[in-house]
């Protein structure tokens, strides 16, 4: 292998690591600025169950109405362990 195809092997290898950084740093960016955050309870518009956010996919660009995923509220009045995806079909009470 000659030294230039090294070098250049190097320098892809610190842009894909600059790329993951600012790619990391948009997601925090497009969390914070998010209507609803890990933790926040949701109602589900499709059967109206409540749900308490374990995750929230900012990975799209409309951020009030980001894909969220959350564990079903039991009949007992606790939090189920399932993970549910309600993609955009939520709301907040």
């Amino acid at each position: 292998m000659t030294d230039e195809i090294k070098a250049l092997e190097k320098r892809v290898a610190e842009l894909e690591k600059q790329l993951r950084d600012a790619q990391d740093l948009l997601r925090k960016a497009k969390l914070e600025a998010c209507v609803v955050k890990v933790g926040d309870i949701v109602v589900n518009t499709k059967d109206g169950t409540e749900h308490r956010v374990t995750e929230v996919d900012v990975r799209w660009n409309d951020l009030s109405r980001p894909w969220v995923y959350g564990n079903p509220k039991k009949k007992d009045g606790t939090w189920g362990t399932a993970r549910r995806a309600l993609y955009h079909h939520w709301k907040k009470p």
